[in-house]
């Protein structure tokens, strides 16, 4: 598995196999069976198991990247518990200016602001459009709506307004799980990424490339 994803693997079959439009190629066995796999060699085996450990963390990175995505899919439910009693949105929103009977929901359209009102309070907006928002009193409760939005692309004004809002005692908590699973999610891509440069670095070794036929498969690679 090293091999097969590392970059010089996928130099050299991009030479023999067929190019296909929108820069696609044929990974089947006519061309796979051609890769030259090097490593099984007992001078080769320092390289071969330090692979090896990379391609079983990375395989580690994968599983936990899978659990915490499938969680976060299930965003908010996945993070409720079964003995929480919930709000509505509409009981806790300050302002509710909504003229529409439904909303697409999209990174240009979906905004957040903070002001105070006339009193000295703080606002928490969330914007749906350019006249169309809800203002809150409630950070807490302003982040959670605007997260399950970011979920969402298409919600109905009725939708919206019953939207399920956990107790606060238990919102601060769920936020900070949510957080911290985008974390992971980012720390173990960043973790793979950084793996796989490394497989990359010990199979320029095991095949004996030098720096010059190394940039030559890098700076293909960028284009093809």
């Amino acid at each position: 598995m090293g091999l097969l994803n590392s970059k010089v693997s996928e130099f050299y079959l991009k030479q023999i196999s067929t190019y296909l439009r929108g820069k696609y190629y044929r990974y089947i066995k006519q061309y796979l069976e051609q890769l030259p796999i090097k490593g099984l060699e007992p001078e080769d085996q320092s390289i071969s198991m330090q692979i090896l450990r990379n391609v079983a963390k990375i395989l580690e990175c994968a599983d936990t990247i899978r659990s915490v995505n499938e969680k976060m899919q299930g965003f908010p439910t996945s993070y409720f518990e079964h003995d929480w009693s919930f709000d509505k949105l509409a009981n806790l929103v300050k302002v509710p200016n909504l003229s529409q009977a439904s909303y697409t929901i999209s990174d240009e359209r979906l905004g957040t602001q903070y002001f105070k009102d006339l009193d000295g309070k703080d606002i928490f907006r969330i914007s749906l459009g350019p006249t169309e928002f809800l203002d809150f009193y409630i950070e807490e409760v302003a982040t959670y709506v605007h997260e399950v939005l970011k979920t969402l692309k298409l919600v109905t004004r009725r939708e919206l307004l019953e939207l399920k809002i956990p107790p606060y005692k238990y919102l601060q908590t769920l936020l900070k799980q949510y957080k911290r699973d985008k974390g992971r999610i980012t720390e173990n891509e960043k973790a793979v990424e950084d793996l796989e440069g490394q497989i990359d670095e010990l199979i320029y070794k095991l095949y004996d490339i030098s720096y010059a036929e190394r940039r030559i498969i890098e700076d293909y690679l960028t284009k093809f």
